[in-house]
């Protein structure tokens, strides 16, 4: 496995465009910007080579707005089996978010609607 260097930077720095058609519009099972945020995390720590630290608080919180913004994706592709687990997940870092409770009982009742793909074992 190759180690890709990760950067923090302060600005955004590029744009990308979907369209309806596109591959970066078809959902996908992993979320790769938390599994990208938790393997730095682990790497490095909390704090950069400036020395600033961010905050458990501040790490929960991006990790909840990963977890949400890839159940909504799901959500919205009918996986509805694959949502609520990414809904869980952002629950696990912020139980305060109030909202995300509606997503999970919305995919509950329309679980039989659910276009999920088979979900397998590991990642």
């Amino acid at each position: 496995m190759n180690a890709t260097p990760i950067a923090q930077l302060d600005n955004l720095h590029a744009f990308y465009r979907q369209s309806p058609g596109s591959i970066t519009r078809k959902p996908h099972l992993r979320n790769y910007r938390a599994e990208i945020l938790t393997a730095a995390l682990q790497r490095w720590g909390r704090r950069d080579a400036q020395g600033r630290e961010i905050s458990v608080t501040e790490v929960n919180r991006l990790l909840s707005k990963s977890w949400f913004g890839h159940g909504y994706e799901l959500f919205r592709a009918r996986w509805y089996r694959a949502a609520a687990r990414s809904f869980r997940l952002s629950l696990q870092h912020d139980p305060s978010r109030r909202g995300i409770y509606k997503f999970l009982l919305v995919g509950w009742l329309r679980r039989w609607q659910d276009r999920s793909p088979v979900l397998t074992s590991g990642r």
